[in-house]
């Protein structure tokens, strides 16, 4: 398994593939689709201005066999986001999941971030998705804010 950056001719693709991702998660976790969307595309265009990213962020592939079996994407946190760097997004594809390959990809980024003298490296997980957050727990991410809500 290895990162490579996302090809200048696959990078759009990436976008609305993510995007829609995105836009997925944040209705599952309890928006209406046009919130999502509008969250959605407020973020990507602060995040990828023209639709090209800010300096710094890491849109990576996760690369095994020689074919992407997911993305990575880390870079600068949002001022007042308490760490110098942030987990923007990760995705392994459904038939490439249970093997390790998000564990070894977020190592890596992680080692790119500190390669670039970042210090810290923070993340969003959605409350559903225990998966993802036990895997964060078993990284040595530790919660530090917990939002919750009740559907009246």
């Amino acid at each position: 398994m290895r990162l490579a950056r996302i090809a200048d001719d696959r990078f759009a693709e990436w976008m609305r593939r993510a995007s829609a991702a995105y836009i997925e998660a944040r209705v599952r976790a309890g928006e209406t689709h046009e919130m999502a969307r509008a969250k959605a595309d407020a973020d990507w265009e602060a995040l990828f201005p023209g639709g090209q990213p800010q300096a710094q962020h890491h849109v990576m592939d996760i690369v095994e066999d020689e074919a992407p079996a997911g993305w990575i994407w880390v870079g600068p946190a949002n001022p007042g986001a308490g760490v110098d760097w942030w987990l923007w997004d990760i995705f392994v594809k459904q038939d490439r999941r249970g093997r390790g390959l998000a564990a070894a990809a977020i190592h890596q980024a992680e080692e790119l971030a500190r390669e670039h003298g970042v210090t810290s490296i923070g993340l969003n997980v959605f409350g559903y998705n225990d998966t993802a957050r036990e895997l964060y727990a078993r990284l040595g991410y530790a919660t530090v804010a917990t939002q919750m809500k009740k559907l009246l």
